[in-house]
């Protein structure tokens, strides 16, 4: 019994225990204390009892005290309850309220659209809405019955990341959401758009997760119709070649494709805050806005200007701007073209048609394009140069205007056979320039097609071959210089042979007479008509070229000083004789005889064009000759120092048709009787002959020039010593005359026999060559005719020689042919005698020969 009241007691205290923390819990602190202070009284009482009971008889504790006890924890329990009633019915209150609300969330999580639910801390579900079964096909029994169904509906694409989700989740304050795919058990796929929050009861204590899912496909696939929409029309923007914008009349853009980020280097974030004049500097910024306004105004435009890039590049770009309306705003959309390439090719094709005008306008025929009714449409400065004339005067002219085309719209005129389908036509014709003066041309005159291949009009080429026509005329010339030059040179080696004997004889007999013989004077009379002929025959050797020349280092300026009253003699005393000659001047290779003969043909000549007087003047002068010369005198020379030698008289003068033809053989002004015509020819022949050039310039009435141009040399002129005349020299050697002319070589015989010379003769190579081999004894000479049939003198004095080598070897020949060299000597083993052959001359060129041996 003691027992089961002290175990009474213990609960009653603990219950008290329990109604003070009960204070914590509902707040009323009142109801609580009293209902913890009736408990205690009553534990007090029972103890007091459980006293009594131990210590039975002892007298203590009373009753009156137990009673005590009883009243007062009756007093404090009616008033504790007093205090909590209210507490009990609002709870009561409060868990009507719960429930109804309960059951309007239920009604309202039941007929909701989403998938609501409620999970536990432990991952279980509390609750699942019916529209579970809609959205994923599977009803809310089977998610309670298997929670892992969630995490296995779920697309394994999209598992990991709803993992991730789900295990920070709990970790969070706020709601958390995500997007996921799930497959339903037909296999098809929904996109769940999933939105949960946790949830703590007021202590903060974790009580799990309320969620909800969503079907979201239909939202999805209108976003991917929009997203491939915007990503079709983002690719078209980005695709096309140059840049796209768009900005509004704020000049904010809106749009743009990736070129102009590419292009201006700028980030998107930068282009959000710029305008479209932005990109560029000073003057095209104005352009650029105003070409903006000219969009709202007119509705488009276009514009060339420099984009410049954030680092400070300028790219030239053509602009193109067309106003529209985007969502009620005004706007200009565009597109920009980078044309560097489009301007380095207007460039190119700007210095391609320079250089093709360069080209057409260099080229060195005369080149016109006419069009189908003869207008000109392009010409070059050839052809400009051709004609004298201007080129507005040019182009204003039809072309049968220009110059006389007479058989325009004629079957044969070029430009209308052309046009009726001639694929080409060349003709020669004459043109007169606006100054008077023609000019011989080659018309080659071809179709000229336009882009679409027909027949536009013409391109006509106009060769000017004048100087061609002078040089086939000079060419002409040449070939009858030649051509008489060739007979004057076999009229010249016949004349000689027969002039030898004539002149030989004359003078043979001259000797042999006395003084008082009656025959002197004919037989003088028929040798000074043999030194005319001789000297006839220079002058034709000298024309043609073909006589020896003595050629030595000598200067100009002293034949000229040493002819000079030679001059003075000739000219007579009504003309005025003037020598500038006081310069030094360089040698020249030379013949001397044949340059006293230029000058004293060319005094003669300027003698004759004074009849009345005037004045004679000789000039030297050092001068180089270039390309300058070639261009001025139409001659073609080789470049190189010279010594001029000039003569110029103040006569009558020349008209150009007798100056071009004063060098021709036999050509004269001067009355019959007077003059043979061969002059200057000998002279233009011996300046040819010593590689020299000849130059003439003369007008009516203002005199003659003549200016005489030889090589200059750097050899020094050497001292002449002079001899007494040369003697006959007897002699007991053995000669062997070789000539065809029978008379040459008897008269040879008949001078050189008296003089104790032991003679031969043969008429050509072959019976020269047998005496050689059957004469034993020693031929000491051999004088031989060059030219003779069969075999040459040069070549028969080699073989000769090779047999009897002692021998020496005179050449003679009346005229100079190809294989004798320019001293005049033919070959190293042999003298030279010229044609023909006197006394004298044979007598000293023997004793030469015979003294050199």
């Amino acid at each position: 019994m003691i027992l089961v009241s002290a175990m009474s007691v213990l609960l009653q205290f603990a219950a008290a225990y329990l109604s003070i923390r009960m204070i914590r819990i509902t707040g009323k602190r009142r109801a609580w204390m009293l209902i913890a202070a009736a408990i205690t009284l009553a534990a007090l009482r029972r103890s007091y009892e459980l006293i009594k009971l131990i210590f039975a008889n002892t007298g203590y504790p009373s009753d009156a005290t137990g009673e005590g006890f009883s009243f007062l924890t009756s007093v404090c329990m009616v008033i504790g309850v007093a205090y909590i009633a209210p507490l009990f019915l609002s709870i009561k209150r409060s868990e009507e309220s719960l429930r109804k609300s309960e059951t309007k969330l239920r009604i309202v999580s039941d007929n909701t659209y989403d998938w609501e639910y409620w999970l536990g801390p432990e991952g279980s579900f509390n609750y699942i809405s019916p529209s579970c079964k809609r959205i994923s096909g599977h009803d809310a029994a089977e998610f309670i019955a298997d929670p892992d169904l969630r995490i296995r509906i779920i697309h394994p694409d999209d598992r990991e990341s709803y993992e991730n989700h789900r295990r920070h989740a709990g970790e969070k304050k706020a709601s958390d959401q995500i997007e996921f795919r799930i497959v339903r058990p037909d296999g098809t796929v929904r996109w769940i758009g999933h939105v949960c929050q946790p949830v703590f009861d007021s202590q903060g204590d974790y009580m799990g997760i309320r969620g909800s899912n969503r079907d979201i496909t239909d939202r999805k696939d209108a976003e991917e119709i929009i997203l491939k929409e915007k990503s079709f029309s983002e690719k078209v923007i980005n695709s096309l070649p140059g840049i796209f914008y768009l900005f509004d009349d704020k000049g904010r853009y809106l749009k743009w494709n990736k070129n102009l980020e590419a292009v201006t280097e700028y980030s998107p974030e930068e282009i959000n805050r710029m305008t479209p004049v932005d990109f560029f500097y000073e003057n095209d910024r104005l352009l650029i806005a105003d070409k903006i306004q000219e969009v709202f105004v007119n509705g488009s435009t276009e514009v060339e200007a420099d984009l410049v890039s954030k680092n400070g590049k300028k790219i030239p770009y053509y602009f193109t701007g067309t106003f529209l309306e985007v969502g009620g705003r005004s706007c200009i959309a565009g597109t920009g073209f980078d044309i560097t390439e489009r301007i380095h090719a207007e460039d190119k094709i700007r210095q391609a048609y320079t250089e093709l005008d360069q080209i057409f306008n260099s080229a060195a025929d005369g080149m016109r394009v006419l069009d189908r009714d003869c207008n000109p449409l392009k010409l070059n400065r050839t052809f400009l140069n051709m004609l004298n004339m201007n080129k507005e005067e040019a182009m204003s002219r039809k072309c049968y205007e220009m110059f006389p085309c007479p058989r325009r719209n004629t079957a044969n005129c070029s430009i209308e056979r052309v046009m009726k389908g001639e694929e080409c036509f060349e003709e020669e014709i004459i043109i007169e320039r606006s100054d008077g003066t023609k000019i011989f041309c080659i018309l080659h005159v071809t179709p000229y097609y336009g882009p679409d291949g027909s027949l536009t009009g013409i391109i006509e080429d106009f060769k000017d071959i004048t100087e061609r026509k002078k040089l086939e005329l000079q060419l002409m010339h040449a070939q009858k210089m030649e051509a008489v030059g060739r007979l004057a040179g076999g009229v010249a080696h016949d004349f000689n042979n027969l002039l030898t004997p004539i002149i030989g004889y004359s003078d043979l007999i001259l000797t042999e007479l006395p003084e008082s013989h009656f025959a002197r004077v004919k037989i003088g009379v028929i040798r000074d008509a043999g030194s005319r002929a001789a000297d006839l025959v220079k002058q034709l050797l000298a024309f043609s070229r073909k006589q020896v020349l003595e050629v030595k280092p000598v200067n100009l300026n002293g034949i000229v000083l040493n002819m000079n009253r030679i001059f003075e003699s000739t000219i007579g005393e009504n003309i005025e004789l003037e020598l500038d000659i006081n310069k030094p001047v360089g040698n020249v290779s030379a013949d001397e005889g044949q340059i006293e003969q230029i000058l004293m043909n060319l005094v003669v000549n300027a003698r004759d064009a004074m009849p009345d007087g005037g004045r004679l003047t000789i000039e030297t002068a050092n001068v180089y000759f270039d390309e300058t010369y070639e261009l001025m005198h139409n001659q073609s020379v080789k470049p190189g120092p010279y010594v001029m030698l000039s003569v110029t008289d103040t006569g009558t003068g020349m008209s150009r048709e007798i100056l071009e033809m004063i060098f021709d053989p036999f050509f004269t002004t001067k009355e019959a009787g007077k003059g043979t015509g061969l002059g200057l020819a000998t002279t233009y022949g011996i300046i040819k002959q010593h590689n020299g050039y000849i130059w003439a310039y003369s007008e009516p009435g203002k005199g003659t020039a003549f200016k005489v141009y030889l090589p200059a040399i750097e050899e020094q002129v050497e001292e002449i010593k002079r001899d007494g005349p040369a003697m006959a020299v007897k002699g007991t050697e053995t000669i062997l005359v070789v000539d065809d002319e029978p008379l040459v070589r008897e008269f040879v015989g008949d001078v050189l026999r008296p003089l104790g010379y032991k003679v031969m003769e043969a008429s050509s190579a072959k019976d020269a060559l047998k005496i050689c081999r059957d004469f034993e004894g020693r031929i000491d000479i051999l004088l031989t005719d060059v030219v003779m049939p069969g075999m040459n003198g040069q070549e028969f004095a080699e073989v000769f020689t090779g047999e009897k080598p002692e021998t020496k070897v005179i050449f003679m020949s009346g005229y100079k042919e190809k294989f004798i060299s320019d001293p005049g000597i033919s070959s190293p083993k042999g003298l030279f005698m010229q044609k023909p052959v006197t006394a004298e001359k044979l007598t000293v060129k023997i004793r030469e020969a015979l003294v050199a041996g």
